[in-house]
């Protein structure tokens, strides 16, 4: 297993304590997500994976100097960047800096999302989309797959 390569950076490293598989809470949705370590520990890589739609995602969380970024893979096809803003402890909360791929702005895309650490083995996701000037708020409660 990779170690987390910026263990000096409390927030990069809060997020490497997600390492694993997860599952929501609500099976009704049967949304898996997995965090994995890439690219020497410097990229941690979240997927989300909706087995029986055959639908992936990524998110990529990185460092950039001193910043945290998290560049979110849609599978609309548009890819957010977005920045950690300090909040909490135990909140994480990312907003958009800038989106590629977007033809125009009244397409489906995620502005904003934060993940409260909730225990080792729980965590709660927000996630804050717009379309056609319409906000989204979609929100799950993950648990560790042992």
């Amino acid at each position: 297993m990779e170690v987390c390569l910026n263990p000096h950076l409390s927030t990069f490293s809060k997020l490497c304590s997600l390492l694993g598989d997860w599952q929501d809470q609500d099976i009704t949705k049967n949304v898996l997500v997995n965090y994995r370590l890439s690219a020497h520990g410097s990229v941690l890589v979240e997927t989300w994976t909706w087995p029986e739609k055959n639908i992936e995602a990524l998110t990529l969380y990185h460092m950039d100097g001193d910043i945290l970024m998290a560049t979110h893979y849609c599978p609309i096809g548009n890819q957010p960047k977005l920045l950690y803003i300090p909040e909490s402890e135990t909140k994480l909360k990312f907003k958009i800096d800038s989106i590629t791929n977007l033809p125009n702005k009244s397409i489906g895309h995620n502005i904003e999302f934060w993940m409260t650490l909730d225990n080792d083995n729980q965590f709660t996701r927000e996630e804050v989309y717009t379309e056609d000037g319409e906000l989204d708020v979609m929100r799950g409660i993950y648990k560790r797959l042992k």
